[in-house]
Order: C-alpha cells, then structure tokens, then sequence
C-alpha cells in the first residue's frame, strides 16, 4: 500500500503524542537513583526509539539520492565538532562520504551538547577537550551503526553525549572519593 498523505498526516499525527509519553518514560528512567547522578539529558531519545520503531515497522519507499554539502558556516562548538568530526570521518570512510555530514551531523550536534548546552565542566578548556572526545565517539559510531537499509538518526549523537556524561560522572565519583588521586 502507497503512503498517502492522510496516512502522512495521521501518523505525524500519532507520532507527535507518542512523543510525549515516551520522553517521559525516558525522563523517568533517567530519574532512578542510579542513573540520576549522572545527568543524562532526554535530548533526542524519543526521536530516536520512535523513528527506529516506525522504519522497522512500516515499509518505506526510497526517498532518492542521498543529500550533498552545502557551503554554509557554522560558529561556535558547532563548528569545533565539524572540523573535528569531518577529519576523522575522513580518516574513516574517506573525504566523500564524509563530504556529505551525514558522518559529521552528529558530531556537531555532540559538541554543541557537551560544549554549550550541557556543559560536562565549568572551564572551556575542559569543555573543549569533552566535546572532542564526545565528536569521536560520534564518528565511531556512527561508522559503526552505517547501513544502507537503516537510517541512524541521531543515535550517535545521543549515545556519544550519554557515554562522555557517565565518563564525566565516573571522574567525579573518583575524584570526590579520592581514588582518582594518583
């Protein structure tokens, strides 16, 4: 059966208050006790499960040729995750595909998240060198969750932030115990 665009609609619909109930069944398991310390954002995670729902339960059609570079500029942490997530992009899959931000895109959201947004440390150095270890391990996995028959979304993104945060929640632990002093 071809999409239609009631069928569209309705589904955009259902989706838009699947929504909310699923960010707040995240937001509550990121307020159990164990999980709470470490401060995970909700960020794109009902996007995420949704979206990865719906494309494995509802056959699409090929939406045509993939999207290409644009020349815009992008300022501040953004553009640190760019520079960053595009040179290793390109150490992993080469300058082309890497060309196209669909290795970069989650990067950037990345650095912008732990840059700016939530900030993992008050000193912008150690916010730098955060949002640059959260870039890589977006390139990573989004190197590693690429697929031609499954969109990633923003999973890197959201799971490079949540890893960099529960790194960053460790270190406290150990520094306010003292097993992090050498």
């Amino acid at each position: 059966m071809a999409p239609t665009i009631a069928s569209g609609v309705l589904l955009a619909v259902c989706g838009g208050f699947a929504t909310v109930v699923v960010f707040g069944l995240v937001e509550r398991a990121f307020s159990a006790p164990a999980l709470a310390r470490i401060g995970l954002p909700v960020s794109t995670a009902p996007f995420c499960l949704l979206a990865s729902a719906i494309f494995l339960l509802i056959p699409t059609q090929s939406a045509g040729a993939g999207p290409t570079s644009d020349g815009g500029v992008i300022e501040g942490f953004g553009l640190l995750g760019a520079v960053i997530a595009t040179a290793a992009a390109d150490v992993v899959v080469g300058i082309e595909p890497a060309s196209t931000g669909l290795m970069t895109y989650s990067g950037v959201l990345t650095a912008m998240a732990l840059g700016a947004v939530v900030p993992v440390a008050s000193s912008l150095k150690s916010r730098v060198g955060w949002a640059a270890a959260g870039v890589l391990v977006s390139v990573a996995l989004t190197a590693a969750l690429r697929s031609d028959s499954l969109p990633t979304f923003t999973w890197p993104f959201l799971f490079s932030t949540w890893v960099v945060l529960a790194g960053a929640a460790v270190g406290r632990c150990r520094r306010r115990d003292g097993s992090g002093a050498r």
